[in-house]
């Protein structure tokens, strides 16, 4: 039996092992950390996080590790394709690979300083112990090593390497390895088949065509007996240099065997043809042309009627001397074919072919030009139009011949044609343009209907101009022109040069009044300046008096002095023997006041003759009126005259605006029955009438009011207005607020819009949302100016929250909210809200 004693000693063993244990066991045990971290600290650097990053992830994070040794230099090997980047696992100055060590980059690049960075990096090796990178490349690189910690550091850069791909040889390529996938298209050439290495096991059947023979490569001897039938030999393939001579006899042909196309050309000569034997239907159509035609072989009887019509006439060929006498006479002419600028100021024939350019000759005359020179899709009235791109790198003059004729000095020529220069076209000039020549070809000068400020755009503009020969010329040449042109280009259409016929020409009495146009003849062309006689149809010409009659109604145009000065006038007579003096039209400028005054006047008359037996009296002359308009420096002015009988047979009324008042004021006469200074007074005191001004329009009879009727529909007297008709009075149309301040349009309820009522009042409707933030401010404005009130309004507001809110609408059209007396919530009613904009 143990003693006692021993296991006491024994239990206290245990108890101070067991101490010792727990003195040396962790703080933490059986701890754990919720949502944090450990922080590890170096010298008072954070150098790890172990736990919950800061982007809420869980892990150890080593950051502000140091920098890691610089790698050794690395090996650069030639290889196939690129170069093969070694590094041993060593670091320079024997550095100790560090315990933070993350990988090692490659870098690359084609110049030798290379300046490591994201665009250079080719890739890593990932062992401490050093590794293998290959480079793709077709040029030498130069390649350096960075180390990298777990922290990112970067060591500095290692030495340099530089090497670059290695070339194929033959020694190299295993034999057998290149087969038919390794070979790209087209690879194998003539050049690399050798002599005799395609044999005719190497030819696929069939794989010989006829474009794969070359021309005379078949010979006799490596066609077959028979081997030539009648369906392998082409169409036309057999020749007469084929047939041996005398090899086809007649028994050889078939009937019809031999026709027109069979024989070469010449074979048949005359000596083959019997007499006699080719008639006139064993002629083709068009056969016989003008080169097989004998000079004068063909004589008036030959001729068939109608046959020649004037597509068969040559141009210019049909001269004057050619003509019967009386062969062309009015019903060879068409209607208006004959147009003033046929006549001798204008012009005949056009000597450009096809001036229009829409047919074969308009398109040879492009296709002569060159390339700057073609037809295009469009034209001045028609379908196409001649076309010259003026693009160039330098100014550049671009011309195309069209005609080339005779002339003689003092030959007129009429030019006009239609133009259309691109928008961007630039150069100094267009032009339709004629060269003179003398008999040696030399230039004696231009003349052009041409334009140095053209107008551009997609609009057709007419030039046109007569020319005349200078002294000397034989020759003309017509030519169109993009002068001194870089850029754009130019349409042509129309082209003309016609001509011009001389006075002598012309047959005595061909021109008659009905063929000139509207002034047509001008001063210039009248002998003198003058008309020989007195008289034109419909005109009375006396003087410098122009009256359309000689006596009774007529209008008579003249200039009479008044004053000293000249007065142009036009006197419009009635014809009545009680016209003493006509109405007239005068006008008459002052150089002191700079103005020029217009006077309408009334014609002078008499009373009527009487019959029967008349107390003797005095003859009683009928007033005039007349308007006169004119202004002055700072007014315009109306004078109104009107002749009263019971007065002193005129009296002068004046009515002026002037520039710095806002009313007419008036030199005479009342203007109202309760107002002696009145403005306007117009008519006579014993009738009727108008006066005008003080922006005012009123009736009067011998001073007292008259009812003034408009249109007959309206009356309106000193104490009503009276309308026959329904009288419509309408306001505006209903307009939305400028909202301001976030507020906007509350979806669902009436829309936020204000309206001019006919009674000149505004309405304002609708329900406004308002941010949550709003209290008070500017809500909207209300943008035409005629419906804003002449003073501030201020309304009562409904609000969200039926808080007390006050609205107001001021002149400058601003809706304000204000005074709330708490929050507003989300809406703001406008309803029963109306002002006054006139007052």
């Amino acid at each position: 039996m143990p003693d006692p004693i021993d296991q006491l000693a024994q239990r206290i063993a245990d108890i101070e092992r067991l101490s010792q244990d727990t003195s040396r066991s962790s703080r933490l045990a059986y701890s754990s950390i919720d949502d944090g971290a450990l922080t590890v600290t170096a010298d008072g650097k954070l150098r790890a996080i172990i736990g919950q990053q800061p982007d809420g992830t869980t892990a150890v994070t080593v950051v502000n590790g140091p920098p890691p040794p610089t790698p050794t230099t690395p090996a650069a090997i030639s290889t196939l394709g690129g170069v093969s980047v070694m590094w041993d696992g060593t670091f320079a100055d024997q550095g100790v690979c560090p315990l933070d060590f993350a990988r090692v980059e490659v870098h690359a690049a084609r110049t030798a300083d290379v300046a490591p960075d994201a665009t250079t990096l080719i890739g890593t090796i990932e062992s401490p112990q050093g590794g293998r990178i290959l480079v793709p490349t077709t040029v030498p690189v130069t390649v350096m090593l960075v180390a990298r910690s777990t922290s990112g550091k970067a060591s500095a850069p290692s030495g340099t390497a530089t090497a670059g791909p290695a070339k194929v040889v033959a020694e190299e390529v295993i034999a057998g390895i290149i087969g038919e996938l390794q070979l790209a298209t087209n690879a194998v050439t003539d050049a690399k088949v050798a002599v005799g290495a395609i044999n005719s096991k190497a030819i696929a059947d069939a794989a010989i065509t006829a474009t794969k023979i070359g021309a005379a490569a078949v010979v006799a001897g490596k066609l077959a007996s028979n081997a030539v039938t009648a369906g392998t030999i082409a169409a036309d393939a057999i020749t007469a240099r084929e047939i041996a001579a005398g090899a086809i006899t007649a028994a050889e042909l078939a009937v019809g065997a031999v026709t027109t196309a069979s024989l070469a050309a010449g074979a048949v000569t005359a000596g083959e043809i019997a007499a006699g034997s080719i008639t006139g239907d064993r002629l083709t159509a068009s056969t016989i042309t003008a080169s097989r035609i004998a000079s004068n072989a063909v004589v008036a009887g030959k001729i068939a009627a109608d046959a020649v019509t004037g597509r068969e006439i040559k141009a210019l060929s049909v001269t004057g001397d050619k003509i019967a006498a009386n062969t062309i006479t009015a019903g060879q002419i068409a209607a208006g074919a004959i147009t003033a600028d046929a006549l001798a100021v204008g012009v005949v024939n056009n000597y450009i072919p096809d001036g229009s350019f829409e047919g074969p000759a308009g398109a040879a005359l492009a296709a002569g030009g060159g390339a700057s020179w073609s037809i295009a899709a469009t034209g001045s009235g028609s379908a196409k139009s001649l076309k010259v791109d003026a693009t160039a790198a330098t100014t550049t003059t671009k011309s195309l011949a069209l005609a080339t004729v005779p002339a003689r000095p003092g030959d007129q020529l009429f030019l006009r044609y239609d133009y259309q220069a691109s928008s961007d076209w630039k150069g100094g000039a267009v032009k339709l343009y004629a060269r003179w020549m003398d008999a040696g070809g030399a230039t004696l000068g231009y003349s052009a209907a041409q334009s140095t400020t053209p107008v551009l755009g997609a609009t057709w503009q007419t030039l046109a101009a007569t020319v005349t020969a200078p002294a000397g010329t034989t020759t003309c040449r017509l030519f169109v022109e993009s002068w001194q042109a870089t850029a754009g280009s130019i349409l042509f259409d129309n082209a003309e040069a016609r001509p011009v016929l001389g006075q002598v020409q012309i047959a005595d009495g061909t021109i008659t009044a009905a063929k000139l146009s509207a002034d047509a003849i001008t001063g210039k062309t009248i002998t003198g300046g003058t008309i020989t006689g007195t008289t034109i149809t419909g005109v009375n010409i006396s003087g410098a008096t122009l009256a359309t009659a000689a006596t009774g109604n007529r209008v008579e145009t003249t200039s009479v002095t008044t004053g000293g000065s000249a007065v142009g006038m036009v006197r419009l007579y009635s014809g009545s023997a009680q016209e003493l003096n006509p109405a007239t039209i005068s006008s008459i400028y002052d150089p002191t006041q700079n103005s020029s005054l217009l006077t309408l006047q009334s014609a002078k008359l008499t009373d009527p003759p009487k019959t029967g037996l008349i107390a003797p009296r005095s003859v009683v002359m009928w007033p005039q009126a007349d308007i006169k308009l004119y202004s002055t420096p700072g007014k315009a002015v109306v004078d109104i005259d009107a002749g009263e009988t019971n007065v002193n047979g005129q009296l002068s009324v004046r009515y002026t605006v002037d520039a710095n008042s806002l009313y007419a004021r008036g030199t005479s006469g009342p203007m109202r029955p309760d107002l002696p200074n009145g403005n306007v007074y117009a008519g006579s005191s014993e009738y009727d009438h108008i006066r005008i001004g003080n922006a005012e329009i009123i009736a009067c009879n011998k001073n007292q009011w008259a009812d003034l009727k408009l249109n007959q529909k309206l009356t309106v007297s000193q104490s009503s207005i009276t309308a026959d008709v329904p009288i419509s009075v309408t306001g505006s149309g209903w307009q939305d607020i400028n909202f301001l301040n976030g507020c906007s349009q509350l979806l669902g309820w009436q829309n936020v819009s204000y309206r001019r009522m006919p009674d000149g009042t505004v309405v304002l409707r609708g329900i406004v949302l308002v941010p949550s933030t709003f209290t008070s401010g500017v809500i909207g404005t209300i943008g035409d100016s005629s419906c804003r009130p002449k003073l501030g309004e201020v309304f009562p507001a409904a609000t969200d929250r039926n808080v007390g809110a006050n609205l107001f609408i001021q002149p400058n059209g601003n809706i304000e909210l204000w005074n709330a007396t708490g929050a507003l919530g989300d809406w703001v009613s406008l309803a029963h809200t109306r002002w006054s904009c006139i007052d």
